[in-house]
């Protein structure tokens, strides 16, 4: 019995949670992006010309991701990926990170291989043992896991040694400028009367 009310207040939980994202997940979809997508669109739009990771634990929510980004905030759709499964193979993984980090060649100081994705979107398949760190300015979390060690692990995937982006501004054009972890702008999308709040004080 108590297995039983114990299920039932995660299923609750997860519903909740759902519904802070998008209704739509719970086939109550209501007119309009959802608050949380359109936020999370106006901030990629605030930053343009780096790498986004965006953390999300609902497979199902990638497509409507990605169109309000798509449509919000002008990202193309051939510059986005999302990533599902729970586990990547070494390749897999390589490739990911080879397409949002470009392969910079120190010695001619030109991009080798310029980068062909700007957002990368997943869960627990992107939240270790992969780097997307060399363009990354923000991390987004529009749901948010119970543990805080899997927040910190994915918040790891970009702050990190190894930041690099496009200088704004050089004596010579195509030089890359370092920059520290600390400049990656993490975002946690909080949604009133959830449990985002309290799942994030953990």
């Amino acid at each position: 019995e108590d297995d039983s009310k114990g299920s039932e207040v995660l299923r609750a939980m997860d519903r909740m949670q759902k519904a802070a994202l998008d209704t739509a997940l719970l086939d109550w979809p209501m007119p309009g992006v959802p608050p949380k997508l359109k936020a999370l669109a106006e901030r990629v739009l605030d930053m343009k010309g780096c790498s986004h990771i965006i953390f999300c634990d609902y497979t199902e929510s990638y497509p409507a991701i990605m169109e309000a980004l798509h449509r919000l905030a002008g990202v193309p759709k051939d510059r986005m990926i999302s990533v599902t499964g729970s586990k990547m193979t070494p390749g897999q993984r390589q490739e990911v990170a080879r397409r949002i980090n470009g392969e910079w060649d120190p010695v001619a100081r030109k991009w080798a291989t310029p980068s062909t994705l700007d957002v990368v979107i997943g869960g627990k398949a992107i939240e270790q043992g992969i780097n997307l760190q060399r363009r990354n300015c923000a991390i987004h979390h529009p749901t948010l896991t119970w543990e805080p060690a899997s927040i910190a692990q994915r918040n790891g995937r970009g702050v990190r040694q190894g930041n690099w982006l496009a200088a704004a501004a050089s004596d010579r054009p195509g030089e890359m400028a370092w920059i520290q972890p600390a400049a990656v702008r993490i975002f946690y999308y909080l949604s009133r009367r959830s449990f985002d709040g309290y799942k994030l004080t953990l």
